[in-house]
Protein backbone atom coordinates (compact mmCIF):
# COMPACT_ATOMS: atom_id res chain seq x y z
CA UNK A 1 0.00 0.00 0.00
CA UNK A 2 1.46 3.44 -0.90
CA UNK A 3 2.83 5.58 1.94
CA UNK A 4 0.26 8.23 1.01
CA UNK A 5 -2.49 5.91 2.18
CA UNK A 6 -0.78 4.18 5.09
CA UNK A 7 1.38 6.14 7.55
CA UNK A 8 4.42 4.26 8.82
CA UNK A 9 6.97 4.61 11.61
CA UNK A 10 6.77 7.68 13.81
CA UNK A 11 4.18 9.21 11.51
CA UNK A 12 1.89 6.23 12.12
CA UNK A 13 2.42 6.51 15.88
CA UNK A 14 1.45 10.20 15.84
CA UNK A 15 -1.55 9.71 13.55
CA UNK A 16 -3.05 6.76 15.40
CA UNK A 17 -2.44 8.41 18.79
CA UNK A 18 -4.33 11.53 17.72
CA UNK A 19 -7.12 9.48 16.13
CA UNK A 20 -7.45 7.38 19.28
CA UNK A 21 -7.41 10.35 21.66
CA UNK A 22 -9.84 12.33 19.52
CA UNK A 23 -12.26 9.40 19.24
CA UNK A 24 -12.21 8.91 23.02
CA UNK A 25 -12.95 12.60 23.63
CA UNK A 26 -15.77 12.67 21.08
CA UNK A 27 -17.32 9.52 22.58
CA UNK A 28 -16.95 10.77 26.16
CA UNK A 29 -18.71 14.09 25.47
CA UNK A 30 -21.48 12.44 23.44
CA UNK A 31 -22.48 9.47 25.60
CA UNK A 32 -24.83 10.07 27.23
CA UNK A 33 -26.09 13.02 25.18
CA UNK A 34 -26.39 16.21 27.26
CA UNK A 35 -29.65 17.94 28.02
CA UNK A 36 -30.66 21.26 26.45
CA UNK A 37 -28.97 20.86 23.07
CA UNK A 38 -29.62 23.95 20.91
CA UNK A 39 -29.41 22.67 17.34
CA UNK A 40 -29.86 26.16 15.93
CA UNK A 41 -26.78 27.54 17.67
CA UNK A 42 -24.75 24.44 16.79
CA UNK A 43 -25.77 24.80 13.15
CA UNK A 44 -24.86 28.50 13.14
CA UNK A 45 -21.32 28.05 14.49
CA UNK A 46 -20.80 25.00 12.29
CA UNK A 47 -21.85 26.96 9.19
CA UNK A 48 -19.51 29.86 10.07
CA UNK A 49 -16.64 27.44 10.62
CA UNK A 50 -17.34 25.63 7.34
CA UNK A 51 -17.36 28.92 5.44
CA UNK A 52 -13.90 29.78 6.80
CA UNK A 53 -12.53 26.25 6.37
CA UNK A 54 -13.38 26.44 2.67
CA UNK A 55 -10.55 28.97 2.18
CA UNK A 56 -7.34 27.47 3.59
CA UNK A 57 -3.90 29.02 3.12
CA UNK A 58 -0.98 26.70 2.42
CA UNK A 59 2.12 27.97 4.21
CA UNK A 60 5.73 26.98 3.47
CA UNK A 61 6.75 23.76 5.18
CA UNK A 62 3.55 21.88 4.38
CA UNK A 63 1.39 23.60 7.04
CA UNK A 64 -2.15 24.68 6.15
CA UNK A 65 -3.58 27.67 8.06
CA UNK A 66 -7.22 28.64 8.57
CA UNK A 67 -9.14 31.36 10.36
CA UNK A 68 -11.46 28.75 11.90
CA UNK A 69 -9.89 29.44 15.30
CA UNK A 70 -12.23 32.40 15.85
CA UNK A 71 -15.61 30.61 15.53
CA UNK A 72 -14.33 27.62 17.51
CA UNK A 73 -13.21 29.87 20.37
CA UNK A 74 -16.58 31.62 20.10
CA UNK A 75 -18.30 28.24 20.50
CA UNK A 76 -16.19 27.52 23.58
CA UNK A 77 -17.33 30.77 25.23
CA UNK A 78 -20.96 30.59 24.03
CA UNK A 79 -22.98 29.92 27.18
CA UNK A 80 -25.98 28.93 25.06
CA UNK A 81 -24.26 25.76 23.86
CA UNK A 82 -24.26 22.41 25.63
CA UNK A 83 -20.48 22.20 25.90
CA UNK A 84 -18.20 20.33 25.57
CA UNK A 85 -20.54 18.24 23.41
CA UNK A 86 -21.39 21.12 21.06
CA UNK A 87 -17.93 22.59 20.54
CA UNK A 88 -16.35 19.18 19.91
CA UNK A 89 -18.89 18.33 17.20
CA UNK A 90 -18.62 21.82 15.71
CA UNK A 91 -14.86 21.29 15.52
CA UNK A 92 -15.27 17.85 13.96
CA UNK A 93 -17.86 18.75 11.32
CA UNK A 94 -17.22 22.45 10.79
CA UNK A 95 -13.54 22.13 9.85
CA UNK A 96 -14.21 19.90 6.83
CA UNK A 97 -12.47 21.29 3.77
CA UNK A 98 -13.15 21.01 0.05
CA UNK A 99 -10.04 18.85 -0.35
CA UNK A 100 -11.57 16.39 2.12
CA UNK A 101 -14.78 16.18 0.10
CA UNK A 102 -12.78 15.78 -3.10
CA UNK A 103 -10.77 12.99 -1.44
CA UNK A 104 -7.49 14.75 -2.17
CA UNK A 105 -6.23 13.53 1.21
CA UNK A 106 -6.07 9.95 2.45
CA UNK A 107 -8.72 9.05 5.02
CA UNK A 108 -6.22 9.08 7.86
CA UNK A 109 -5.17 12.62 6.89
CA UNK A 110 -8.76 13.87 6.92
CA UNK A 111 -9.46 12.24 10.29
CA UNK A 112 -6.20 13.53 11.75
CA UNK A 113 -7.07 17.11 10.84
CA UNK A 114 -10.60 16.77 12.25
CA UNK A 115 -9.43 15.28 15.54
CA UNK A 116 -6.69 17.90 15.75
CA UNK A 117 -9.43 20.52 16.02
CA UNK A 118 -11.52 18.36 18.36
CA UNK A 119 -8.61 18.01 20.80
CA UNK A 120 -7.75 21.71 20.48
CA UNK A 121 -11.34 22.80 21.16
CA UNK A 122 -11.62 20.38 24.08
CA UNK A 123 -8.35 21.72 25.54
CA UNK A 124 -9.74 25.26 25.35
CA UNK A 125 -12.97 24.14 27.04
CA UNK A 126 -11.04 22.42 29.87
CA UNK A 127 -8.92 25.56 30.35
CA UNK A 128 -12.10 27.65 30.51
CA UNK A 129 -13.65 25.40 33.14
CA UNK A 130 -10.50 25.32 35.26
CA UNK A 131 -10.36 29.12 35.37
CA UNK A 132 -14.11 29.70 35.75
CA UNK A 133 -14.09 29.89 39.55
CA UNK A 134 -11.08 32.22 39.58
CA UNK A 135 -12.75 34.98 37.56
CA UNK A 136 -15.11 37.33 39.37
CA UNK A 137 -18.10 38.79 37.49
CA UNK A 138 -17.23 42.14 35.98
CA UNK A 139 -13.47 41.66 36.40
CA UNK A 140 -11.90 42.76 33.08
CA UNK A 141 -8.38 41.56 33.93
CA UNK A 142 -9.74 38.19 34.99
CA UNK A 143 -11.70 37.90 31.75
CA UNK A 144 -8.66 38.81 29.67
CA UNK A 145 -6.58 36.23 31.52
CA UNK A 146 -9.26 33.60 30.95
CA UNK A 147 -9.39 34.36 27.23
CA UNK A 148 -5.59 34.16 27.05
CA UNK A 149 -5.42 30.83 28.88
CA UNK A 150 -8.16 29.26 26.75
CA UNK A 151 -6.52 30.63 23.59
CA UNK A 152 -3.10 29.33 24.58
CA UNK A 153 -4.55 25.88 25.27
CA UNK A 154 -6.28 25.81 21.87
CA UNK A 155 -3.35 27.21 19.90
CA UNK A 156 -0.75 25.03 21.61
CA UNK A 157 -2.52 21.77 20.83
CA UNK A 158 -3.53 22.87 17.33
CA UNK A 159 -0.10 24.13 16.28
CA UNK A 160 1.91 21.32 17.87
CA UNK A 161 -0.19 18.63 16.19
CA UNK A 162 -0.18 20.46 12.85
CA UNK A 163 3.56 21.20 12.79
CA UNK A 164 4.44 17.69 14.04
CA UNK A 165 2.47 16.09 11.21
CA UNK A 166 4.06 18.37 8.59
CA UNK A 167 7.53 17.63 9.97
CA UNK A 168 7.14 13.85 9.92
CA UNK A 169 5.32 13.80 6.59
CA UNK A 170 7.92 15.89 4.76
CA UNK A 171 10.99 14.75 6.68
CA UNK A 172 11.77 18.35 7.65
CA UNK A 173 13.04 19.18 11.16
CA UNK A 174 10.33 20.44 13.49
CA UNK A 175 12.18 23.70 14.17
CA UNK A 176 12.52 24.41 10.46
CA UNK A 177 8.82 23.85 9.76
CA UNK A 178 8.00 26.21 12.63
CA UNK A 179 10.43 28.92 11.53
CA UNK A 180 9.47 29.02 7.85
CA UNK A 181 5.71 28.80 8.32
CA UNK A 182 4.01 29.32 11.67
CA UNK A 183 6.39 31.81 13.31
CA UNK A 184 5.72 34.45 10.65
CA UNK A 185 1.92 34.35 11.00
CA UNK A 186 1.73 33.46 14.70
CA UNK A 187 0.62 36.95 15.75
CA UNK A 188 -2.24 36.81 13.26
CA UNK A 189 -3.34 33.38 14.47
CA UNK A 190 -3.23 34.48 18.12
CA UNK A 191 -5.28 37.59 17.29
CA UNK A 192 -8.15 35.31 16.26
CA UNK A 193 -8.62 34.21 19.89
CA UNK A 194 -9.96 37.50 21.35
CA UNK A 195 -11.94 37.99 18.14
CA UNK A 196 -13.63 34.64 18.81
CA UNK A 197 -14.52 35.66 22.36
CA UNK A 198 -15.98 38.91 21.02
CA UNK A 199 -18.07 36.94 18.53
CA UNK A 200 -19.51 34.90 21.40
CA UNK A 201 -20.29 38.03 23.42
CA UNK A 202 -21.98 39.77 20.50
CA UNK A 203 -23.85 36.61 19.55
CA UNK A 204 -25.15 36.18 23.09
CA UNK A 205 -26.09 39.80 23.84
CA UNK A 206 -27.13 41.11 20.43
CA UNK A 207 -27.98 38.00 18.46
CA UNK A 208 -26.29 35.42 16.29
CA UNK A 209 -26.98 37.54 13.20
CA UNK A 210 -24.54 40.15 14.58
CA UNK A 211 -21.79 37.55 14.98
CA UNK A 212 -22.20 36.76 11.29
CA UNK A 213 -20.78 40.22 10.49
CA UNK A 214 -17.40 39.09 11.84
CA UNK A 215 -16.87 37.13 8.64
CA UNK A 216 -15.57 40.35 7.07
CA UNK A 217 -12.50 40.81 9.36
CA UNK A 218 -11.94 37.05 9.33
CA UNK A 219 -11.74 36.98 5.55
CA UNK A 220 -9.37 39.96 5.71
CA UNK A 221 -7.17 37.98 8.12
CA UNK A 222 -7.21 35.08 5.68
CA UNK A 223 -6.22 37.49 2.90
CA UNK A 224 -3.18 38.68 4.89
CA UNK A 225 -2.06 35.06 5.46
CA UNK A 226 -2.36 34.29 1.76
CA UNK A 227 -0.43 37.40 0.75
CA UNK A 228 2.41 36.46 3.09
CA UNK A 229 2.59 32.98 1.55
CA UNK A 230 2.44 34.35 -2.01
CA UNK A 231 5.09 37.02 -1.37
CA UNK A 232 7.45 34.51 0.20
CA UNK A 233 6.97 32.05 -2.66
CA UNK A 234 7.50 34.81 -5.22
CA UNK A 235 10.71 35.96 -3.50
CA UNK A 236 12.26 32.50 -3.37
CA UNK A 237 11.09 31.75 -6.90
CA UNK A 238 12.83 34.88 -8.18
CA UNK A 239 16.07 34.04 -6.37
CA UNK A 240 15.93 30.47 -7.70
CA UNK A 241 15.34 31.67 -11.27
CA UNK A 242 18.31 34.06 -11.10
CA UNK A 243 20.50 31.31 -9.69
CA UNK A 244 19.52 28.88 -12.44
CA UNK A 245 20.11 31.55 -15.10
CA UNK A 246 23.63 32.16 -13.82
CA UNK A 247 24.39 28.43 -13.59
CA UNK A 248 23.09 27.83 -17.12
CA UNK A 249 25.86 30.02 -18.59
CA UNK A 250 28.41 27.31 -17.89
CA UNK A 251 27.75 23.60 -17.70
CA UNK A 252 30.59 23.12 -15.21
CA UNK A 253 28.94 25.45 -12.65
CA UNK A 254 25.41 24.04 -13.02
CA UNK A 255 23.90 23.53 -9.57
CA UNK A 256 26.76 25.42 -7.92
CA UNK A 257 24.51 28.00 -6.19
CA UNK A 258 22.26 25.25 -4.82
CA UNK A 259 25.23 23.30 -3.47
CA UNK A 260 26.68 26.42 -1.85
CA UNK A 261 23.30 27.14 -0.25
CA UNK A 262 23.07 23.61 1.19
CA UNK A 263 26.64 23.68 2.50
CA UNK A 264 26.12 27.12 4.03
CA UNK A 265 22.95 25.87 5.75
CA UNK A 266 24.79 22.83 7.11
CA UNK A 267 27.61 25.00 8.45
CA UNK A 268 25.10 27.36 10.07
CA UNK A 269 23.38 24.44 11.82
CA UNK A 270 26.73 23.15 13.09
CA UNK A 271 27.38 26.63 14.49
CA UNK A 272 24.10 26.42 16.38
CA UNK A 273 22.19 29.13 14.52
CA UNK A 274 18.38 28.95 14.67
CA UNK A 275 16.35 27.80 11.69
CA UNK A 276 14.81 31.28 11.45
CA UNK A 277 18.30 32.82 10.99
CA UNK A 278 19.30 30.13 8.48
Amino acid sequence: MPARWAPVGRLALLVYSVLGAGSCVLFAVSVPAPQGIDLGRIFFWTAITLALAALPVRLPGGVVAHTTTAPLIAAVFDSGLANPFAVCWIAFVGTLELRDLRRELPLWGTLYNRFDYVLSAFAAYVALQLTQTSVRPGDPLGTISQIAIAGIAFSFVNLILGVSLASLRTGTPLSRVWSISVSNVLSGLVALVPLGWLMAEIGGKVGLWAAFLFLVPLYLARFSFSKYAETRELFFGTVSALSQAIDAKDGFTRGHADRVSRIAGAIARELGLSERQI
